[in-house]
């Protein structure tokens, strides 16, 4: 009999780790495990992209609402206790023989379940987002509650040192770096650009960009104001946005009042990054704090040339100057200095590219990393079932 795993994780908003996510639920083996796909969504936000992915799936799927109301209309001081009863009635139903979970709210209702059903939980660690002092607390809780996992999986090795760091025993951790889906290769002809009218380009223009959230840890005033500066020196260069989050008002404000809203795109959240990435020139990713980021990969798996900064674990990723420029966070000076360096230098910029497409192919394998994880999904397992 398949083992019934539940997977657990939050489908709030669409980054780099939901796209994990539904990478590992469309290549694990499903002949080998009954996967249960858990949702923690909000209830106004139905219908979003990750449910509909795992219908198309043919995932039989549960989800959990995790508040009432939007936070600003008025609190929800339950919506803890109300999750974790939800989740709690839903393992009541099978014998669920493992929890993987992926962030706090997550980690929180995994742990408890775990602790009161005697079932053993899992948690994948993407990072920890600490911008303002709730998310400092509930990133403290965090770490505790992780204390209590069988095993924990780190996106990047930087990520490991730093569990370390707060005390989690480093027996428990596990790196298991994240993996992109590799596309067939294909040119990026200007042909294709000019036909997508929402970027209003001429041929020789340079198309610089980024895709991700729209959040703090990712650095974007210091790319916008490291493109202004490149702009005074080159006018054909343009740079598109693609993803959606918390800072898309204060950014557009940004780029309006520095006089860029001609020459900066704000792409929205996109179901599918790969027909953006074949429209650029230059990727980049400024960001102040990573995993192993997922739109790297992606970006250097359709070959492009790509520029970001040395955190978390980028700098296991890419090589400066073989197959992408690694540069210091947080510094517009820097930023600067390697979008003109690749604008000045085309040969250069395919050259990246080629090599960077060649470390995707070489170095990641999205079925081995699924298979990595369905290896510890069996150990730990075996482990509680043998005790």
């Amino acid at each position: 009999m398949r083992p019934k795993i539940i997977y657990l994780f939050p489908a709030i908003s669409f980054g780099g780790a939901e796209r994990i996510n539904l990478n590992f639920l469309e290549h694990v083996r499903r002949d080998s495990f009954n996967i249960q796909p858990v949702v923690l969504v909000r209830p106004w936000e139905k219908d979003n992209h990750i449910t509909k992915r795992l219908v198309e799936l043919d995932y039989r799927l549960l989800e959990i609402p995790v508040a009432l109301t939007p936070s600003q209309q008025q609190k929800d001081r339950f919506r803890l206790l109300r999750a974790l009863r939800l989740f709690l009635q839903e393992l009541l139903h099978d014998s669920v023989q493992l929890i993987h979970s992926h962030g706090y709210f997550a980690d929180f209702l995994a742990f408890f379940a775990s602790c009161s059903q005697k079932i053993p939980c899992i948690s994948t660690c993407h990072g920890f987002i600490s911008t303002d002092a709730k998310l400092r607390f509930y990133n403290k809780v965090d770490m505790l509650l992780l204390n209590g996992f069988d095993c924990i999986i780190a996106v990047s090795e930087a990520l490991r040192v730093q569990l370390i760091g707060h005390i989690i025993h480093p027996g428990r951790i596990v790196t298991v770096p994240n993996t992109p889906a590799i596309p067939s290769p294909k040119p990026r002809p200007a042909q294709d650009r000019l036909q997508h009218n929402v970027l209003d380009i001429v041929a020789n223009d340079i198309l610089l960009g980024y895709v991700g959230r729209l959040s703090e840890e990712k650095g974007l005033p210091i790319l916008i104001s490291a493109f202004r500066r490149v702009q005074t020196l080159h006018a054909h260069v343009k740079l598109v946005l693609v993803g959606d989050g918390p800072l898309r008002k204060s950014l557009k404000k940004m780029v309006d009042e520095l006089g860029l809203a001609d020459s900066v795109i704000f792409a929205g959240f996109q179901e599918s990054v790969e027909p953006w990435l074949y429209l650029m020139d230059i990727f980049v990713l400024p960001s102040r704090m990573e995993g192993t980021p997922l739109s790297l990969l992606e970006a250097m798996a359709v070959g492009l040339p790509c520029i970001a900064t040395d955190v978390g674990g980028v700098s296991k990723i890419m090589t400066h100057e073989k197959d992408g420029l690694l540069i210091e966070s947080d510094s517009i000076f820097a930023l600067e200095n390697a979008i003109m360096h690749l604008i000045k230098q085309p040969k250069l910029r395919t050259e990246l590219g080629k090599n960077a497409r060649h470390t995707i192919e070489t170095k990641f394998s999205i079925k081995q990393w699924a298979r990595d994880i369905e290896i510890l999904y069996h150990s730990i397992i075996s482990r509680h079932t043998n005790h």
